[in-house]
């Protein structure tokens, strides 16, 4: 499978404030692919779990149950993405640890058809047992 597609979602989540069109790239090019979506590994991520929790505090201004949290790994594309609900609404995460960036897409509720996104940088800390 051709997976250039997420390069070109990397470059420009580093440098677009438009990321709504990231996610709609993303959406049309990666999750309406079946064989995309077999890709990879689930795997947990504290790390992510935490930035999530985050993106709803920033979205909803108070602390917003987290359900249905599926992550999958595409290890030689240093991806993670994956969908959840927090507060009741659909949401998604799309992150690339080898630049530790990503973002968390929000959908808002009916009436209003609009989705927030929150973009992150994640830093995580050098564990010195490694050296």
């Amino acid at each position: 499978m051709d997976l250039t597609h997420l390069e070109r979602f990397k470059r420009r989540l580093l440098v677009t404030d438009q990321f709504d069109l990231v996610a709609q790239d993303f959406l049309t090019h990666a999750c309406g692919d079946d064989a995309f979506l077999e890709l990879g590994e689930f795997v947990e991520s504290p790390l992510l779990t935490g930035i999530i929790h985050a993106a709803g505090r920033r979205c909803f201004g108070h602390d917003s149950r987290l359900e249905c949290l599926a992550l999958k790994r595409i290890g030689p594309s240093n991806f993670i993405h994956g969908s959840f609900l927090i507060g009741g609404r659909m949401a998604s995460v799309m992150y690339f640890d080898d630049v530790d960036i990503g973002v968390v897409s929000i959908a808002a509720r009916s009436p209003h058809p609009t989705t927030e996104f929150v973009r992150f940088a994640a830093h995580t800390p050098h564990d010195p047992s490694l050296n």
